[in-house]
């Protein structure tokens, strides 16, 4: 026998896949970033979490999935900017606004030190805890 599934319980089980394929590990954070857009616009919109792989930005009001993205982050302690290019990975996130972002490149090192913030403040949180 098939079986309907409400709309939350389809939500969740499409969370749990996004969640196992994920290939990196993922923080949760307070970081600010820009997403650069055109030649003068420019949003500030707060990272809830991230990864070598990509970010979530909780309370931004969502663009079409796919659309590229430019952003700079700054991480705590250091001095330069990451900057990033990205794809819109998926809209909404149950009862936010928010978006998820797939980074595609980073200028110079940017990924190493994503990677490396990320490992950091992952291991002192499991460290903590």
């Amino acid at each position: 026998m098939i079986e309907d599934l409400t709309e939350g319980e389809e939500r969740r089980q499409n969370e749990r896949r996004a969640l196992t394929r994920r290939s990196c590990p993922r923080i949760q954070t307070e970081l600010w970033a820009e997403e650069l857009g055109g030649e003068d616009s420019c949003y500030f919109r707060r990272v809830a979490n991230l990864s070598e792989g990509g970010l979530f930005f909780d309370v931004a009001v969502p663009i079409n999935a796919g659309a590229p993205v430019t952003l700079r982050l700054t991480l705590p302690g250091e001095v330069n900017s990451v900057e990033a290019r990205g794809r819109v990975a998926r809209v909404g996130g149950g009862k936010t606004l928010g978006m998820g972002i797939a980074f595609t490149s980073f200028e110079g090192d940017g990924r190493q030190r994503v990677g490396e913030y990320v490992r950091t403040v992952g291991a002192a949180a499991v460290s903590c805890g």
